[in-house]
């Protein structure tokens, strides 16, 4: 009888003992057991990895040709006081277009949703580029309209309705763009794909950022702008093909894998705002990916702060600042293609837990760089590989942090992580700089929140990593 329960015992792993015996498979097949599982999915799915590419680099063109128009319009109306103000503003339009988001989902799937998308961003880009009394220059010298609230001044206008325009619909875009990849593809090829998809949005970011530079003057900047237009019937058209793999794949996860109260979820689960945070509460798996996401780019605001304030006490000219600006921006693009190409490779040996530690530790070591180089190269070079890690190893996994979650969590819990907390993050690190300028602190002590919000970093990191062991996720 002993001998016949041992046997039992040892058939039956725990949850812990499998995930290590998956990690440990992972490293036995090496790099040319990830390359077979590539090459199948591409012979596979050609026609919906292209289109994804492609849409990929169409999203971060679009933006990068709407993003330094809208900002140079916007700052030709308003001083930088104003900034504040209209951060508080894009956190509540993002609390708005979340509820609006996961509302939808109830009528329509993502890939529906997705063509919706592009309809509702090119109308009201129409409406806000053909407002009447827009671009007219001499009001560039003369503030625009604000009106003050607790001691705090809120924009409002046309150059102020595009600055919330251009955050907001960038990351609808991004977040039914991740949506969809995570429900189509498994985690053995996700691993290598989205490293390349980061890959493609960020040569479509360089092309939408070159033009700018090349042509905005040609063009002026509200004719720049206007390429959003092409660029999202472009997306709308590579978006059909992309909508039929994906229904085709949603009947074979019926057939399969998922339960049908699963997939009824995708049509009758009634959603908004406050039902995504429900489903956020009702997981402490999905807490922790909140946490994350805040906490990481709080760090990346403060680092951010500090570059700002050392580059404006180094360099008084202009256009050396500039010329700065644009060799930091170059390396950052740079890094972060790089990256991007190595990220199937770096994820598939640290693991997705191991490489969201490594990240703050890397950060931290460079925040620690001052003593043995000069501040501003130290703290530009913590900003670049906060950007350049974010852009790319982040990103991939914390996307792949969604994969062992239900329907519901992958839609409404992770719209609300991702569109609303990015937004309330930059909110979250002004309030903290205005308490630390209130107590009359300084440099010195952002620095030091800076650490304590890496080592709250690295404990989030920490939790996930134990957490995606106890699901198998390696």
């Amino acid at each position: 009888m002993s001998e016949h329960k041992e046997t039992q015992q040892t058939a039956q792993p725990t949850a812990q003992e499998t995930a290590q015996r998956a990690d440990e498979g992972v490293l036995e097949r090496g790099l040319e057991g990830e390359a077979r599982d590539w090459r199948e999915a591409w012979r596979q799915d050609k026609l919906t990895i292209t289109s994804l590419a492609l849409i990929g680099a169409l999203i971060l063109f679009s933006y990068a040709v709407a993003r330094g128009p809208t900002e140079s319009l916007f700052l030709a109306d308003y001083s930088a006081d104003a900034l504040p103000g209209l951060w508080v503003e894009i956190g509540l339009a993002a609390a708005l277009v979340v509820s609006l988001y996961n509302r939808a989902l109830r009528y329509v799937s993502l890939s529906q949703l997705f063509q919706l998308s592009y309809a509702f961003i090119a109308l009201s880009l129409a409406a806000l580029l053909w407002w009447p009394g827009g671009g007219d220059p001499s009001a560039s010298a003369q503030q625009g309209p604000l009106f003050t609230l607790g001691g705090l001044a809120f924009p409002y206008g046309r150059s102020t309705l595009l600055r919330l325009w251009c955050d907001l619909y960038i990351v609808v875009l991004i977040e039914t763009y991740w949506s969809l990849a995570n429900l189509y593809f498994p985690l053995k090829v996700a691993r290598y794909l989205y490293g390349g998809l980061c890959a493609a949005g960020t040569l479509g970011s360089m092309a939408g950022n070159l033009f700018v530079r090349s042509y905005a003057q040609d063009w002026s900047t509200e004719g720049v702008i206007l390429l959003v237009f092409p660029s999202l019937a472009l997306m709308s058209l590579l978006t059909v093909p992309l909508g039929l793999a994906y229904q085709k794949h949603r009947e074979a996860l019926h057939a399969h894998t998922h339960t049908q109260d699963d997939l009824a979820g995708e049509e009758t689960k009634r959603g908004s705002l406050l039902g995504g945070l429900r489903v956020i509460i009702k997981s402490d798996y999905l807490l922790w990916i909140l946490w994350l996401v805040l906490i990481s780019q709080v760090v990346i605001t403060l680092i951010d702060y500090q570059y700002q304030d050392l580059l404006k006490a180094t360099y008084s000219d202009t256009d050396a600042r500039t010329a700065f600006q644009g060799l930091l921006y170059l390396s950052i693009d740079l890094g972060s293609l790089l990256m991007q190409v190595l990220t199937g490779v770096i994820v598939s040996t640290l693991s997705v837990g191991g490489t969201l530690v490594a990240i703050p530790v890397t950060l931290a070591l460079l925040c620690l760089s001052p003593a043995v180089m000069s501040a501003l190269i130290a703290i530009a070079t913590a900003k670049s590989a906060g950007k350049v890690l974010t852009y790319s190893i982040f990103k991939s996994a914390k996307e792949l942090l969604y994969f062992p979650l239900s329907y519901e969590e992958q839609t409404q819990g992770k719209a609300v992580i991702d569109i609303l907390a990015y937004r309330q993050a930059k909110i979250l690190t002004s309030a903290l700089l205005l308490i630390l300028g209130a107590l009359g602190w300084g440099l010195d002590e952002v620095r030091w929140l800076t650490f304590a919000s890496l080592a709250l970093w690295l404990w989030g990191a920490l939790m996930l990593w134990r957490a995606t062991r106890k699901r198998g996720l390696s």
